[in-house]
């Protein structure tokens, strides 16, 4: 073993609490993405006391499907004095705080190259999963305390601005929401009335283009198909917080994007999902010429009077969301809502001097949201650099 390396065995211990006195029912998992998330099990009837408890700066890990998912899911519980898991959750947590902080640990386990062997590891297991004890024997470079400290210092101050940036983002975004509000509640108080359109009225007065999705039949690109760069292939997952992030999504060359025939998103299209995934919404930036749906995204183009940042913000507004709950299904995690089903979901627009008011105010607001997510994006990328550059070698 290189100078510096320990086992993950050697720096951690394992635990196994039973929520006997039934301490707490905060039921929590761990996701993919290495973050806690609440359960949404149904525990109606279940025994909780069987269930195992993990305390704040405790570890629990997901050793099933390694392999298959090149990605293993592991997190520090941070915001919990206490809370439970199932038992089939391994949880861990620091021998000793002065040999390997929980902080910089949880850094280690966040970097790419942890994942990659984790996933070669697995490829012998059953069904691609990982027993504790192989686990156990994967390596950590552990440097000096003091040198721990001062990396996880440095790491704390860029995630400290990512959550300062991203707070300011959503309370933009809800500010956004309001404006429209606002603006309906004045404009009714006034005698003005906002008249309630289907999409295909919107289409046959020629406001917007027919929406279009990104089902390309058989012709649909694989997995196989991905390159590194290229033209940006957009699932729904890749729609986050108002933006479209091409920074986690596909990519397929461009002669392959001109054998499909349909999908074909431009810069300042509106963007909302509507199966499974449903109700993100997004405007297309201008990083790309033109970018490729896949069949869980519909683009809405303008062609007069209508604003984009107008639809972006109602497509986002309670009012809306609750209407693609009903038209999908009431929720369903299948929940989908196809083309034709769009041609009827209802638009209410103001106005136009009253459409002029909340475009000039909800542009002026989303520049701002834009620039800040242009330093989320940026910032993340340090982050991430300062994981991947944690080993010795």
């Amino acid at each position: 073993m290189k100078s510096g390396y320990k086992t993950i065995e050697e720096l951690v211990v394992r635990v196994d609490e039973r929520n006997f006195n039934n301490e707490t029912n905060v039921l929590l998992g761990v996701s993919i993405d290495k973050c806690f998330i609440p359960s949404v099990a149904n525990t109606i009837g279940t025994d909780l006391t069987k269930y195992k408890l993990i305390r704040k700066n405790d570890f629990a890990v997901s050793l099933m499907q390694v392999s298959r998912d090149s990605r293993i899911p592991i997190a520090r519980q941070k915001e919990y004095d206490v809370a439970i898991m199932s038992p089939a959750y391994p949880i861990f947590r620091v021998k000793n705080p002065d040999e390997i902080l929980p902080e910089y640990l949880e850094m280690w386990f966040k970097r790419d190259e942890f994942d990659r062997e984790a996933a070669f590891i697995a490829v012998g297991g059953v069904r691609g999963s990982m027993p504790w004890n192989e686990f156990a024997q994967m390596q950590v470079y552990a440097p000096d305390i003091e040198q721990q400290k001062k990396i996880v210092e440095a790491y704390k101050i860029v995630e400290d601005r990512i959550e300062l940036k991203q707070k300011i983002n959503d309370n933009l975004a809800e500010q956004c929401s309001c404006i429209l509000y606002n603006q309906y509640t004045a404009d009714i108080s006034n005698g003005k009335t906002w008249t309630k359109y289907r999409v295909q009225d919107l289409i046959d007065m020629e406001y917007i283009e027919a929406p279009m999705d990104g089902n390309h039949g058989e012709i649909h690109p694989k997995v196989s198909d991905y390159v590194s760069s290229g033209v940006p292939f957009i699932m729904a997952n890749n729609l986050a917080d108002g933006f479209v992030d091409f920074s986690q999504c596909a990519f397929v060359t461009e002669k392959q994007a001109k054998t499909l025939r349909k999908g074909f998103a431009k810069p300042d299209d509106v963007l909302l999902t509507h199966k499974a995934t449903l109700g993100r919404v997004a405007i297309v930036p201008m990083n790309y010429k033109y970018i490729i749906l896949t069949p869980q995204v519909t683009y809405y183009r303008i062609k007069k009077w209508l604003s984009n940042i107008y639809l972006r913000y109602y497509f986002a507004s309670s009012y809306f969301q609750s209407v693609l709950e009903s038209f999908a299904g009431g929720g369903s995690t299948r929940a989908y809502i196809g083309i034709t089903k769009q041609y009827e979901l209802p638009i209410y627009l103001p106005c136009k001097s009253s459409m002029e008011s909340i475009t000039k105010v909800l542009s002026s607001l989303e520049r701002v949201r834009t620039l800040n997510q242009a330093e989320i994006i940026g910032l993340k990328t340090v982050r991430d650099t300062m994981v991947s550059q944690l080993s010795s070698r």
